[in-house]
């Protein structure tokens, strides 16, 4: 075997190599692909809920607080919404730590600066 022949045989394989770690690539870039259009599209959908949401929040002031405060009984929203308040702020999600939340000077303004 000459020495060209030798070298042409190494070049071979080197390609084979290459062309199987090449498709491996191409799987998991397409694969990456995948992952990131459903992202975006997970994004696109909660976006608008996000903004309002937010806008939402930006009507609310305090007497709207102390309003839903006072109640002994809330309604049932009420109470899944101030349970999900509570355990985003850190709080126990039940009715009387939500009252004490909303009792907090500073609720509001948690909210709003609230890391989303």
């Amino acid at each position: 075997m000459t020495a060209l022949e030798k070298d042409q045989t190494e070049a071979d394989k080197v390609r084979a190599v290459v062309s199987e770690e090449e498709a491996i690539a191409k799987e998991k870039a397409d694969e990456t692909e995948a992952i990131a259009e459903d992202a975006q599209r997970d994004l696109d959908e909660a976006l608008p809920l996000l903004f309002a949401a937010n806008k939402a929040l930006d009507s609310l002031d305090k007497s709207d607080i102390a309003e839903v405060r006072v109640f002994a009984n809330p309604p049932e929203m009420v109470i899944v919404v101030m349970e999900a308040v509570a355990i985003l702020l850190g709080s126990k999600p039940d009715w009387v730590s939500a009252k004490a939340l909303l009792g907090d000077s500073t609720f509001l303004s948690r909210l709003v600066n609230y890391d989303k």
